[in-house]
This record gives structure tokens, sequence and C-alpha cells, in this order.
């Protein structure tokens, strides 16, 4: 998650997140055959020819900067969760997940867009005639080509919008769909 580039001491914190992640997931294992899974997942290895390849030193030493080291709250280890991006703003736990975790509360990012991360912000727009196909497609219901929307219902403190009711507006009708 941390390129190259980065200070040496937030690849030292992206180490410990790595490792405390893995630490954490290694005490309750997937199966009786295997721990991680080596994808993004969980983790993944890029293999030696990373370690060993341009300015891969740097992220070796931060590895090694923060051996046998991991992050606890009151004496266990902690969800390490961790992200290429967050669009600016981490999010409370109660919110992105179920319970409230006393160290994962929103907080603003303002590193998150500082070398133009691509992840930041994004759009992805739609006509209304492509939005009422898709309703009609996925949903099996026709109002029509979409006019305007509404959104309600589970907004966080923050302003994220998931699981909230979203009513599509069209020519035909209406329907309300939740994401």
């Amino acid at each position: 998650e941390g390129p190259w580039a980065w200070p040496g001491e937030a690849l030292k914190a992206q180490a410990l997140a790595a490792r405390t992640d893995a630490y954490k997931k290694v005490q309750s294992p997937r199966s009786s055959t295997y721990d991680l899974l080596s994808t993004t997942t969980d983790q993944v290895y890029a293999g030696y020819e990373k370690e060993a390849g341009a300015q891969g030193d740097r992220w070796v030493a931060a590895v090694a900067a923060t051996d046998q080291q991991i992050i606890s709250y009151n004496g266990a280890p902690i969800d390490a969760l961790y992200s290429s991006s967050n669009g600016g703003y981490s999010e409370d736990s109660e919110y992105a997940f179920v319970s409230v975790v006393p160290y994962l509360r929103a907080n603003p990012d303002p590193f998150d867009n500082a070398a133009g991360n691509p992840n930041f912000r994004w759009t992805r727009s739609y006509s209304g005639t492509e939005l009422g196909a898709w309703l009609n497609t996925a949903r099996g219901v026709n109002i029509g080509a979409v006019t305007s929307y509404e959104v309600s219902g589970n907004v966080s403190r923050v302003g994220r919008v998931d699981r909230a009711n979203i009513k599509l507006i069209g020519t035909h009708g209406s329907a309300t769909v939740t994401g």
C-alpha cells in the first residue's frame, strides 16, 4: 500500500499496520491449512524482485526498523485496517462495519491527495436513459429515463452515503433502491 517514495516514517507505519493485521489473522486461522490469503484480501508479498529492485531497500529498512513490533489497544492487537485511499477522511467503525471501536474514529486525512492520488476522488456519469435501463434490467422495474433522484437514510457524520435509500424518479414513475 505504500510506494517507495513515501517518507520513511510512513513506510514504518505501513509495515506496522501490515504486520499487526497479519499477526491478528494468524491468531485466528481461516482453516487448518492456511492463515492468510496471498491477495489484497489479506497480504500481498511482492517478492524478492521488489525488495532487490530500485528503492527496495527503503521498504526493507522500514520492516527491519519495526521488527517484532505490532500495534495494540488495551493489550490486544488492533484491527489494523488500511487502504490506498480514503477520499480524504476515514470513517467511524460503527458506520463502516457494525460495532464501535474506540481507536477507529473518523478523522481527516490531509495526505490522501498529497501526491495526486488517482483514487482520492472519482466520478462516474450515467445518462437518465442509462440509469432507467439499468433499473429495468437489474430490478425488473421500468420507470423510464431517470430525471432526478433523492438520497435519504444512512448518511455518516462525515457525509458518506452508504446503505442509503436512493429514490430514482423517471419519466414513467419512481423506484427506491439502497446502496
